[in-house]
C-alpha cells in the first residue's frame, strides 16, 4: 500500500509513469476528483492537477512529457492535455455527449470512449491537437466537420459553428443547435386542453395446443385440445379483457373470460380506496364415468361434468407496494350431465338428464406480502420473506349423492353447507455463504372451522403447487399442514443464447424435501405424515425479448404409501412409492 487516506476518500485509475518511478491516480474529493502522483516505492504524494472541476483517468503520452485526462470543466466531460513541465492545459475534444477514459498510442494517436445517442462508442484521433476555440460544440456534418466523423475531434476541427462561406450552420440539419444551447425553460409553449379518447390495442389472437388426459379412456387425437387466447387492452391500462377457448374431439371445453377495470370506482374512491376491478367467468366440461348404487347392483353411468363460475374481484396495494389484498365474491354452479342407462330392477331405460349438484357462494379476503430482495435473480432464486393469508366464508347448496326413486327417476336433495375457511402460508429464503446459493423453508396450513364437512370441500396437499411426489387429489382433508425445505443453486448463469424467438438467460437447480398431512376432524396428532423428495431445474428465458418464459422440470419421489377411498369408483387407491414428474412453460415459477 502506497497511500493512506481518511475514511470516505478513495483513489482510482492508478497508472505507471513511463520511467517506472511514480504512479499517477485520481483522488476523490468533495467537488469531484483531482490528479495526484506518488513514488512507486512510496513516499509523499504530489498534486499534479487540483481544481474545482472533476478530473480523472489520467494517462501518459509522448514518453511522459504529456498527460491526457478527462474533465468536466466545460460542463460536459471532454479530453484535455496537460504538460507537466509547464503546467499548461489545453482542450483536445469538444463533444456534446461526453468523452471519457483516454488512452495514448505509441504513434501519438488518442483513443477514448465517446457517448452518443446510440450509446458508448470508441473514438480515435490520429493526430490530436489543442482546439483553436472550444466555446461552441461542433455539430457532426457541419462545415467545421464536413466528413461528419466525430464532432470536435481536434486536428482539422476549428471549434466554430460557421462554415468557410460565412453562413451560420447552427440551424442546418434536423436540430436548431443555437436554440438548444440557449434554451430558456421559463418560456413554455401554448398547450390546448382536450378530452382524452380511450384507445385500445388491436385484438390479439394467439393459438395454442393443449394435451389433456383427464379422461384416461381418451387416446390419440382425443387428448389434443386446440384453442386460442384473445386479448385487447386500453393504451393507459384503464380497462381490457383476456379470454381463452379450447375444446377436444369429445366436446370437453375450457372457456375463460376476464374483464379488468383500473379506473375510479364510485363509492370506494370516496372512502379512500382505489382498487382495480376484475369480472371473471369460467366454463369447464369434462367427460367421465360414475356409478349409480342400487340395493343389489352398481351401474356405470356416463357423466359429463359442467362447471360454471362467476367472480367479482377487487385488488389493491396497501401501505406499501409489497403488500397486496384481493377481496370479492364467487358464485359457482356445477352440474352432471348424465347419459341414459338401463335400470335392471325396474326393467327400463333411464333417460339422460342434467342434474345440478352444487350451487356455491364464497366471500373471500386474501392478503399477500412479498418482501423479497430486488435482484436479477429474484424470480428464479428469490431471497426474502413471503407471507399470505386467505379467509373464505362459504354458503353453499350441495347434493352429495345421486339417488334414484322407485320410478327410476334421478332425484337430488340439496343441503346447506356453510362454513368458514382459513389458509395461511410463510416462505423464508436466505442466501447461504457462497455464490448465490439459497436455503428456503416453507410452511402452509389450512382449516375449515366448525364440524366436518363433505370431502367435496377438502384442501388438497399434493400436486405441482404442493407435495410433488403425490397426485393433487391423493392427500386431502378439512385440515392440512405442509412443510417444504429447498436448497437452490445456479448451474449456468449468463447463458446469453438466442434460439428463434427465445432468449435463454440462466439455469438453476434445486433439491427439496416435503412432509405433509391432511385430515378431517381432530388435530394432526396421530395422523399419517407422508414425505417426498426431489430435484428441479429452472430455466429463465424470454420470448421476443419481452415476454417472461419460465421453463421448469421436476422429478419427485413419494416415500410413504397413502391410501384414499374414491367413492365414485368405489375403490381404495394407493399413492406413493413412485416417481412423479412435472414439466411446464409458464410466465413465472412460483404458484403461491
Amino acid at each position: 500500500q502506497l497511500t493512506r487516506y481518511a475514511s470516505g476518500e478513495q483513489v482510482y485509475n492508478p497508472v505507471w509513469s513511463p520511467d517506472g518511478k511514480s504512479i499517477v491516480f485520481d483522488f476523490s474529493v468533495t467537488d469531484g476528483r483531482d490528479i495526484l502522483r506518488v513514488p512507486s516505492t512510496g513516499g509523499p504524494v504530489d498534486t499534479i492537477l487540483a481544481t474545482p472541476d472533476d478530473e480523472r483517468s489520467a494517462v501518459f503520452a509522448d514518453g511522459g512529457r504529456m498527460i491526457y485526462f478527462s474533465s468536466d470543466r466545460t460542463g460536459i466531460f471532454n479530453i484535455f492535455r496537460l504538460e507537466p513541465a509547464t503546467g499548461s492545459v489545453a482542450q483536445v475534444t469538444n463533444v456534446v455527449g461526453g468523452a471519457f477514459m483516454p488512452e495514448a498510442g505509441a504513434d501519438g494517436s488518442l483513443a477514448y470512449s465517446h457517448y452518443t445517442s446510440a450509446g458508448y462508442k470508441l473514438a480515435l484521433i490520429a493526430a490530436p491537437a489543442p482546439l483553436v476555440s472550444a466555446a461552441p460544440y461542433v455539430r457532426r456534418g457541419s462545415p467545421a466537420d464536413p466528413l461528419g466523423a466525430f464532432p470536435g475531434l481536434g486536428g482539422g476541427a476549428t471549434g466554430t459553428t460557421s462554415g468557410t462561406d460565412g453562413r451560420d450552420s447552427s440551424k442546418a440539419g434536423p436540430f436548431d443547435w443555437s436554440a438548444l444551447r440557449n434554451h430558456d425553460d421559463a418560456k413554455l409553449p401554448e398547450f390546448t386542453d382536450g378530452k382524452y379518447n380511450n384507445a385500445t390495442t388491436t385484438l390479439t389472437v394467439i393459438p395454442f395446443l393443449r394435451f389433456d388426459n383427464y379422461n384416461p379412456k381418451n387416446t390419440g387425437l382425443e387428448i389434443m385440445k386446440p384453442g386460442a387466447y384473445l386479448f385487447s387492452y386500453d393504451m393507459l391500462d384503464h380497462y381490457g379483457f383476456f379470454a381463452s377457448a379450447a375444446a377436444n374431439l369429445q366436446g370437453d371445453r375450457d372457456l375463460f373470460f376476464t374483464f379488468e377495470f383500473n379506473g375510479v370506482i364510485p363509492g370506494l374512491f370516496q372512502l379512500g380506496m382505489d382498487p382495480g376491478l376484475s369480472l371473471e367467468a369460467y366454463n369447464v366440461t369434462r367427460e367421465s364415468e360414475s356409478f349409480v348404487t342400487l340395493p343389489l347392483d352398481t351401474i356405470p353411468v356416463p357423466i359429463t361434468y359442467n362447471l360454471i363460475e362467476f367472480d367479482v374481484k377487487f385488488r389493491q396495494k396497501i401501505y406499501t407496494e409489497a403488500i397486496a389484498v384481493e377481496y370479492g365474491y364467487r358464485h359457482s354452479r356445477y352440474a352432471a350431465d348424465i347419459g341414459s342407462f338401463y335400470l335392471p330392477e325396474a326393467g327400463f331405460l333411464v333417460p339422460a338428464a342434467s342434474i345440478p349438484y352444487f350451487r356455491g357462494n364464497d366471500l373471500f379476503f386474501d392478503v399477500k406480502a412479498d418482501f423479497s430482495s430486488p435482484s436479477r435473480t429474484q424470480e428464479i432464486n428469490p431471497v426474502g420473506t413471503k407471507v399470505n393469508a386467505r379467509y373464505d366464508y362459504e354458503f353453499n347448496d350441495y347434493d352429495p349423492t345421486d339417488q334414484v326413486d322407485e320410478s327410476g327417476a334421478l332425484v337430488h336433495v340439496f343441503k346447506d353447507v356453510n362454513f368458514h375457511r382459513l389458509e395461511v402460508g410463510l416462505r423464508e429464503s436466505r442466501k447461504l455463504p457462497g455464490w448465490k446459493h439459497t436455503l428456503s423453508v416453507g410452511l402452509r396450513a389450512g382449516t375449515i372451522f366448525g364440524p366436518p364437512v363433505d370431502d367435496f370441500f377438502d384442501f388438497y396437499v399434493g400436486g405441482l403447487a404442493g407435495m410433488k411426489g403425490y397426485p393433487y387429489y391423493s392427500i386431502g382433508g378439512n385440515e392440512y399442514g405442509h412443510l417444504n425445505i429447498t436448497y437452490r443453486f445456479p448451474v449456468w448463469e449468463g447463458i446469453d443464447l438466442r434460439f428463434l424467438q427465445f432468449y435463454f438467460d440462466k439455469l438453476y437447480a434445486a433439491v427439496y424435501a416435503d412432509a405433509g398431512a391432511a385430515w378431517t376432524g381432530g388435530s394432526i396428532y396421530g395422523r399419517q405424515v407422508v414425505r417426498d423428495a426431489g430435484a428441479e431445474l429452472r430455466l429463465e428465458s424470454f420470448s421476443f425479448y419481452a415476454y417472461p418464459t419460465r421453463v421448469f422440470f421436476n422429478a419427485t419421489y413419494g416415500f410413504d404409501t397413502y391410501s384414499r377411498y374414491v367413492p365414485n369408483n368405489d375403490q381404495v387407491v394407493a399413492y406413493g412409492a413412485e416417481w412423479q414428474y412435472h414439466f411446464g412453460v409458464l410466465f413465472g415459477f412460483d404458484f403461491n
